[in-house]
């Protein structure tokens, strides 16, 4: 189903339905992609900060590990 912009057009007092041009169709097909790999990044950080907190509680945290969540919870990006 192509998707659309609802205007409201004053003069005739209605909303119009008018089609997404190719440009912005393709710009929110990028959009939505990179909003989804952040979702995803996001829910892998999560998952390994809990993993690492479990392992801190636990006391068999290793010290890169230790390094590893530290920097998660101070929003360092990791050295690639």
């Amino acid at each position: 189903m192509p998707r659309h912009h609802t205007i409201w057009d004053s003069d005739t007092q209605q909303q119009i339905d008018v089609p997404f041009t190719p440009e912005e169709e393709l710009a929110t097909d990028v959009e939505t992609a990179q909003a989804l790999e952040r979702k995803n990044r996001r829910q892998e950080i999560l998952a390994t900060k809990t993993a690492l907190e479990i392992k801190l509680a636990d006391g068999t945290i290793t010290m890169v590990e230790l390094l590893e969540l530290l920097r998660i919870e101070r929003g360092i990006e990791p050295e690639s």
